[in-house]
């Protein structure tokens, strides 16, 4: 049972989680949603959860990004960057003893115009990952295709519905 990630971080540990996603014998641990700052810590956890009844930590990190949704791909992790500058797509890799940022995609590398809008039009609210392809859920920018072939470089296929930012408040 896990009530409680990044114990030792400051302004730990993370107690409000706001996703939990499985990947083979991986868990994916992250949260919260809201901003961070010296008296609220955000991050994840990956699990070994070859016994379930027993989970062991394997990676975390405590991000300067709020996290509300998640996903985990073998030994990558795509986590919406919530409350960053960008609102982007934040990408990890969590196969060595460290977690390493690899990658940020967000509506704005597609679209210069997304760079003037409020971000709470424009948040990376949700993601998921099939054959090489990330979802991205982007309020009223619509929903993105990114190729994450190689996770390092995200690439827009297409994207879907949306708002013309031009039409948003800054």
């Amino acid at each position: 049972r896990v009530e409680e990630i990044l114990p030792d971080v400051e302004a730990g540990p993370v107690t409000d989680i706001f996703d939990v996603k499985v990947s083979g014998d991986r868990l994916l641990v992250a949260g919260p949603d809201h901003g961070t700052g010296p008296d609220t810590a955000a991050g994840f956890e990956v699990y070994d959860v070859s016994t379930p009844g027993d989970p062991s930590p394997i990676a975390g990190l405590a991000t300067d990004h709020a996290i509300h949704n998640g996903f985990i791909d073998g030994e990558t992790l795509y986590l919406s960057g919530t409350g960053a500058p960008t609102e982007p797509l934040v990408i990890y890799d969590v196969g060595g003893d460290d977690p390493v940022e690899v990658a940020r995609w967000s509506v704005e590398d597609a679209k210069e115009a997304w760079a003037t809008v409020a971000g709470q039009f424009r948040t990376c609210h949700d993601v998921y990952v099939q054959d090489e392809i990330a979802y991205l859920a982007y309020w009223d920018a619509g929903t993105w295709l990114l190729d994450v072939s190689t996770p390092a470089d995200p690439r827009p296929l297409s994207s879907v519905g949306g708002v013309n930012p031009t039409a948003l408040p800054s």
